[in-house]
């Protein structure tokens, strides 16, 4: 079942590489409409039964009690609800960044969504999804979907932003209509006192969810606060803070967008903002792991007709997800202070999500030994324990991206067994574990008290065998 999986894998992502071409080339997809939009992971990883993402912060609370929402890496989505646009929607390819709808994000470990909205008509009362010009879902179906998984993981804690999408008609009765939806939708489940300093410093999120029994920040794009006067009511900041407890997003978070294109570009952009806050308690922290697709010129102009160059989000993050991009990244920095990891296609990268979770949970990892052998007759068995304790993240998660290069196989696939230990301290550290797992190419291996990756356990004591 699992040969079968990856290989099925392993087609759909040749089928898009080399339809991506084609189908970013407006001289033939015109229209930009969302055909081949990827759906299957750039790489392959499994993970045992005890990775269930849907319910990690109220796993964390329960090893780990003294955490704020301030020092917790949450992975989150940006223009979360784009997957409401209908792929027949003329230049959809264009708007949409999520395959999966908010619930199902959320399911897999996404804490921030970035829902942005807009007005249709002169109708107060309807308020949809956008992103640019492209209308997708309407407001209420994706607050519902919020609300029901809050209500089914009464253990979990969101930050959700709500943005007014820049240059889309938003009257204010409108604006007052989405705020009410998320407050009549919501609820009591909204965190509502309006000191920033003290949610990110003094309040657990085990304080939050337990005893306070809260489960939602919202905050609100400056854009909404913009000509907001309704019935003779002005709708600023204050008022909307006492009457609704939504906060502006700008002073509750730093969120910078890059605009950029360029992989490396991004990616130093986000670690000097990382670097440059890390002291910052009083606001949360964004980093936008997002690529822009955009025009620059009559040469962009030209490879856009030939599809060398995409306004397609797909064809970015399947460049940035490959295994020695953004993945290498999270592991060479997993010591900074990162706290939002806004991302697109959330589902594209399973293993990087729980890495990112996994970064949260308290337990050392002590690798013991890993050796790896080809899966040949007769071949020899590796000992690569040193190369693989030097890709162990802030002791706790083992993060094998490539296993050919990580640990310096001169084979590409095979078998490698991983014995290690986990607990507070090496004196707590019980038995050791072995976990033998199958590798190709496109593995990835995660190993660590939150999640490992799926494999067979074998005793230590009769099946592991080291050689020189």
């Amino acid at each position: 079942e699992n040969s079968f999986y990856k290989m099925s894998n392993a087609i759909k992502r040749s089928l898009f590489r080399a339809c991506d071409c084609p189908c970013s080339a407006l001289a033939i997809n015109c229209c930009q409409f969302g055909c081949c939009i990827a759906d299957v992971p750039v790489s392959d990883v499994g993970f045992a039964s005890n990775a269930n993402n849907a319910d990690w912060m109220a796993k964390l609370v329960t090893v780990n009690p003294s955490l704020t929402l301030r020092q917790v890496v949450l992975p989150g989505s940006h223009d979360s609800a784009s997957d409401t646009i209908t792929r027949v929607t003329p230049f959809s390819a264009s708007g949409r960044t999520q395959n999966v709808g908010v619930y199902e994000q959320l399911l897999r470990g996404c804490r921030y969504l970035d829902i942005r909205v807009g007005g249709v008509g002169s109708s107060g009362t309807e308020v949809d999804v956008f992103h640019g010009c492209l209308k997708g879902g309407k407001l209420e179906l994706v607050v519902d979907g919020i609300t029901t998984f809050l209500k089914e993981h009464p253990g979990e804690f969101l930050v959700v932003e709500v943005v007014a999408e820049y240059g889309r008609a938003f009257s204010p009765q409108q604006k007052r209509y989405c705020l009410d939806v998320l407050r009549a939708e919501l609820g009591d489940l909204i965190y509502k006192d309006n000191d920033r300093s003290k949610l990110y410093n003094d309040i657990t999120l085990q304080t939050l969810t337990q005893t306070l029994k809260k489960q939602v920040l919202v905050l609100l794009n400056p854009r909404i606060y913009k000509g907001f006067e309704y019935e003779g009511q002005v709708y600023d900041e204050n008022y909307v803070a006492e009457t609704y407890g939504f906060f502006h997003a700008h002073h509750w978070m730093r969120n910078r967008w890059h605009n950029t294109r360029n992989i490396e570009q991004l990616l130093e952009g986000n670690l000097t903002d990382v670097q440059k806050y890390t002291n910052d308690r009083n606001a949360l922290l964004t980093s936008q792991f997002v690529l822009s697709p955009g025009v620059g010129g009559i040469q962009d102009v030209l490879h856009l007709l030939v599809g060398s160059l995409s306004l397609r989000p797909i064809s970015f993050v399947y460049q940035l997800y490959q295994q020695d991009k953004m993945d290498n990244f999270m592991r060479a920095h997993a010591d900074e202070a990162w706290n939002i990891i806004m991302m697109d296609f959330v589902d594209l990268a399973p293993a990087l999500i729980s890495f990112l979770i996994g970064l949260n949970f308290p337990q050392l990892l002590q690798i013991v030994q890993v050796t790896a052998q080809e899966d040949v007759s007769g071949s020899s068995t590796m000992d690569v324990t040193d190369a693989a304790k030097s890709f162990v993240c802030r002791g706790k998660m083992l993060y094998l991206t490539n296993l050919q290069q990580d640990l310096g196989l001169p084979y590409g696939e095979g078998t490698v067994t991983i014995q290690y230990k986990i607990g507070q301290a090496a004196s707590e550290q019980g038995e050791a574990q072995v976990l033998k797992i199958p590798f190709d190419e496109t593995t990835e291996v995660l190993v660590g008290e939150y999640a490992h990756s799926s494999g067979t356990f074998i005793h230590a004591d009769t099946e592991f065998v080291a050689m020189e």
